[in-house]
């Protein structure tokens, strides 16, 4: 009988138990609320705004009858166009997200109108948008912040994709905290025309993981003088900045880095930068392209092209500073210029600090100029501690490719004209056009005439398993020097037809 009476207590108990369960299951599920509204009232119209949907989702309840009730991590699905014309709180137009919220666009719009000082969104701890385009917001006093998302809660993460920022002039996003790591993650963003008082269009102020694929910034300005133009990555502490199939192009900073400035001095930080794009960017300090200083930071390119930029100072598409350890790989310097300064190309500097390695194969450097006449391609300043190497790379267009101090560093089987670069073996046959031969950027091909076709030695760094477009290296019987891998293209069938002879005139 105890056995009985013991045996239908525990079921009772493990039924209880389940409907508790789903209870809880039930209480935090996630809930979608519809916009319908275009404007951000707050009132019983039996229309839902963006403004009643977020305070619905932050009081998981029907605080406004209009829209859903608020469960767990919310989607805000936007089906109008929106103009936001009244402020919430502290130069917001929208109250800002108690919990995770995910804001749906299906490519409609928000849009400020007819107030001056105007952000969108305000301390998000965990927020996500999709397929949504946002323009007009401008705050230029009374705050020392800068973006139209202000990111400030320690472990902040931000999810885009698919989503467009056109014509605001506060900047984008302002992530300015001093702990915690949180995480940016960007896929299909488009930064069109915005620009930024006080730093860059996406400000990161503590080291943090951030990915960007597939980001297309144009247009963008800076006048600040802090680092980083479209972004500025400064502080301390330790992240990974992944960067691939990207394009910056005509972005402008008045400080360094019109694309990205890299300033951390504490903590690891790794700079990942792949298959993407930098052109025609303008710096009036140094570093066209990216600034990147630190006292442990990695930073790696690989088949990336940077082609136009123009710094006032140094280094037309690269600044570094202090110790950085840079690896570049398959990539392309193009008619890249330092106008009063060092490293047409690339500046490599110790800033008092022990200068990092520096290891570069495969790339191609090509009309490049500092008007210093110091190092068109690249200008090295001392090296305190780490063996450097340069291998298989083509420096050309100039008689002083390479300048400053080369201790520790090798100089491997590179085709230039100055013998700084290494001993002097002139390249020819390349194809002075830049232009689209397959793959993610544009590169300068090599003739078959080149004596940088098969002419490639392993060395220490290696022959990469690709070129900048993607085909395997090497094509003959040896890997070719510079970014570029020529493949011989024989004709597979040759057909010959007595059906017709030419009349000889």
């Amino acid at each position: 009988m105890n056995y009985f009476l013991k045996n239908i207590s525990k079921k009772v108990a493990q039924f209880f138990l389940v409907i508790f369960i789903l209870f809880l299951g039930v209480s935090v599920e996630a809930a979608t609320i519809t916009v319908d509204d275009g404007t951000s009232t707050v009132a019983t119209d039996t229309a839902c705004s963006i403004r009643e949907a977020i305070e619905n989702a932050n009081d998981n309840a029907t605080t406004n009858v209009d829209c859903t009730a608020g469960s767990g991590t919310d989607t805000i699905d936007i089906t109008v166009d929106i103009s936001l014309d009244v402020i919430d709180h502290d130069y917001m137009a929208l109250p800002a997200p108690t919990e995770a919220i995910i804001l749906q666009g299906n490519n409609h719009s928000i849009t400020r109108i007819g107030v001056t000082d105007m952000d969108l969104l305000d301390e998000p701890e965990d927020i996500t948008i999709q397929e949504l385009s946002i323009s007009g917001f401008s705050r230029n006093s009374g705050n020392t912040g800068s973006g139209l998302i202000e990111c400030i809660n320690s472990n902040c993460r931000i999810v885009l994709t698919d989503v467009e920022f056109i014509n605001n002039t506060d900047g984008v996003i302002d992530s300015d905290i001093s702990t915690g790591a949180g995480e940016w993650i960007f896929t299909n963003v488009t930064l069109l025309n915005n620009s930024s008082t006080t730093g860059g269009i996406m400000h990161s102020g503590f080291a943090r993981n951030i990915t960007i694929t597939n980001l297309t910034a144009t247009g963008n300005s800076s006048s600040s003088g802090i680092d980083g133009g479209i972004l500025t990555y400064t502080g301390a502490g330790s992240g990974i900045i992944e960067i691939s199939d990207s394009l910056f192009s005509d972005n402008s900073t008045h400080g360094f880095g019109a694309a990205l400035g890299v300033s951390l001095y504490g903590g690891v930080t790794t700079v990942n930068i792949n298959n993407t794009t930098f052109e025609s960017e303008t710096s009036d300090n140094s570093g066209g392209d990216l600034s990147i200083e630190g006292n442990n930071v990695s930073l790696n390119i690989d088949s990336s092209l940077f082609n136009g930029g123009i710094a006032n100072s140094n280094g037309g598409a690269i600044y570094i500073q202090d110790t950085v350890s840079t690896t570049i790989t398959n990539s392309t310097f193009y008619n890249n210029t330092a106008i009063t300064g060092n490293g047409g190309a690339i500046y490599v500097g110790d800033g008092g600090l022990t200068t990092g390695s520096f290891h570069a194969s495969h790339n191609t450097f090509y009309n490049n100029s500092a008007g210093s006449n110091l190092g068109a391609d690249l200008f090295h300043t001392p090296n305190d501690a780490d063996v450097s190497e340069f291998e298989n790379n083509i420096f050309s267009g100039t008689s002083d490719d390479c300048a400053g101090d080369f201790t520790n560093i090798s100089f491997t089987n590179n085709l230039s004209g100055d013998s700084d670069c290494g001993p002097i073996a002139t390249g020819s046959g390349i194809d002075s056009s830049l232009v689209d031969n397959g793959g993610s950027t544009k590169t300068l091909a090599l003739l078959a005439i080149s004596n940088a076709v098969n002419t490639g030695v392993s060395g220490i760094l290696g022959c990469p398993a690709t070129d900048a477009r993607g085909t395997t290296r090497p094509s003959g019987v040896a890997c070719d020097i510079g970014s570029f891998e020529f493949v011989n293209t024989t004709p597979a069938d040759i057909s010959l037809s007595d059906l017709y002879v030419p009349e000889k005139e």
